[in-house]
């Protein structure tokens, strides 16, 4: 079964544009702050995709382009000053920017993106105020549409980055399922890959998990983004070699990544709501 990201990302913007026709009856429309640092042709790409995205959702957008030179104080000076409703950041960063310090400049109710340490100490404890990353709660949404339920079920998240794999799993764990959080350490990888009911491969190398890891009736999501050696985008699996073994898989591209901008409209669009509640 082809798990299509675009059908899931559709019934978000369904959604989320319902939310935002209400509050421009209010007279209120969201809005966004897209913040880059330099020049990235993938980062040009994804900001693209979230401008077109804001356009369908009637979100306004303002772009703040620095130059690579920006210095720290320079950078969370205008992080703290920000006024839209979310905040995003185009991430990788120059490195001398790429820092928790400068992203805890911006305020936990614009952070749509889930980057900060109040956004995650919320997916972590509940508590607070805050957003959970984009792309792992992507993989909740896709797994709630397709009528997955997660609670009982085995699970085994390859990567354990706080951009997924940290906050998946305790996302996940929160349903009730039983999660191994595994890495480049973990021993058996394999065998705890094929005892698994669910499969979330989020390493960015293609052809990473071997076939050997699959068996019939698994949900495998690929979350890896890379490119193959004819420079075409591709997942972290041999997509053609198990769609046909496993129960439902998401292809690359199509799959979380075409969510992930959905869900980032959501957040922001959640966040002029508690700015309606709020005032």
């Amino acid at each position: 079964m082809l798990l299509d990201g675009k059908a899931v990302a559709a019934s978000i913007d369904s959604r989320t544009a319902q939310w935002g026709s209400i509050l421009k009856e209010l007279g209120v429309v969201p809005s966004l702050a897209i913040v880059s640092v330099g020049d990235n042709d993938k980062n040009g790409a994804y900001e693209r995709s979230i401008i077109k995205k804001c356009e369908k959702i009637g979100v306004r957008t303002l772009r703040y382009k620095c130059p690579e030179s920006l210095s720290g104080d320079q950078f969370k000076n205008l992080l703290g000053n920000i006024r839209e409703d979310g905040c995003i950041v185009m991430r990788p960063l120059p490195s001398h920017l790429d820092k928790p310090e400068i992203y805890s400049c911006i305020r936990p109710d614009q952070d749509v993106d889930g980057i900060t340490d109040a956004s995650l100490a919320w997916v972590f404890t509940g508590r607070g105020v805050g957003f959970p990353p984009c792309t792992a709660q992507s993989c909740m949404e896709l797994l709630s549409y397709y009528g997955m339920g997660l609670s009982g079920k085995r699970v085994s998240i390859i990567g354990r980055s706080l951009v997924v794999g940290k906050p998946l799993a305790v996302m996940m764990d929160r349903e009730n399922a039983t999660v191994t959080l595994c890495h480049s350490k973990t021993n058996n990888l394999e065998q705890i890959c094929k005892e698994s009911d669910i499969i979330v491969s989020a390493v960015g190398k293609p052809g990473f998990l071997p076939l050997d890891c699959f068996r019939d009736g698994q949900i495998v999501l690929d979350v890896g983004i890379s490119y193959d050696n004819n420079g075409k985008i591709c997942g972290d699996i041999d997509f053609a070699a198990i769609e046909n073994r496993v129960a439902g898989i998401t292809p690359v591209p199509g799959g979380i990544g075409a969510v992930t901008t959905s869900v980032l409209m959501s957040h922001v669009v959640e966040a002029a709501k508690k700015r309606v509640m709020k005032g």
